[in-house]
């Protein structure tokens, strides 16, 4: 799942450095896809750290993340976006359930937005409350190795706030488009960003439907 339906779930917990874990997992690979957080690994990592909240807060993003991709919700909305795609978009270069994927995911967080208009400010009070260079010696350690730009990056990530931009339905091509460059696939044209759009309008309502089932269960 993205940034704001992790938050929305954990949204009651008051914790900031809880919030920085959960989104941590996202915005490292955003970063850096060959820095993964192994859930054995972080979970013996967090009983000898300093920081139990942040360590509980990964752990949080790395079980949603597999119960979700796992259920009935995630494979079958995934299965009627990536026929409704093939249909629109029959010869393409990037992988149509990919982008079914990050569509169903990024239209989580639009729909969240559009329901509390808060949510993306609310998220990025939190992160803001955490100082970032602890963490980055957290994750050095946890890694073995050097983090070069990653405190950038992150500062980077906390001054553009493009996660207040999904409120919008024709900006989510944007993020769409941004993960099919980071993953090595090629953006796509005016025509294909069109039919991706149209789309999302088109499925909508079973989107939202898959997620409140997702968030009530």
């Amino acid at each position: 799942m993205n940034y704001l339906t992790h938050f929305y779930l954990n949204q009651a917990n008051p914790d900031s450095e809880f919030h920085f874990g959960v989104a941590l997992p996202d915005l490292l690979s955003v970063y850096n896809r060959q820095l993964r957080f192994q859930s054995d690994k972080a979970r013996f990592f967090a009983a000898q750290s300093g920081r139990p909240a942040l360590w509980d807060g990964i752990q949080n993003h790395l079980s949603v993340d597999r119960d979700f991709h796992i259920s009935p919700i995630f494979k079958e909305l995934q299965a009627e976006v990536h026929s409704e795609l093939m249909r629109r978009i029959p010869k393409v270069p990037y992988r149509l359930f990919f982008v079914a994927h990050i569509l169903i995911e990024i239209t989580f967080d639009h729909l969240l937005l559009a329901r509390n208009p808060n949510l993306a400010q609310n998220f990025y009070s939190h992160l803001e409350q955490v100082p970032r260079r602890g963490i980055l010696s957290e994750l050095e350690s946890f890694f073995e190795s050097p983090i070069a730009g990653l405190e950038k990056h992150l500062d980077r990530f906390m001054e553009i706030r493009f996660l207040q931009g999904y409120r919008e339905s024709d900006q989510l091509l944007v993020p769409i488009n941004r993960m099919l460059q980071r993953t090595g696939q090629p953006m796509t044209g005016q025509e294909d960003g069109k039919q991706i759009l149209e789309t999302i309008q088109n499925k909508k309502t079973v989107i939202q439907s898959g997620l409140d089932q997702w968030i009530t269960k």
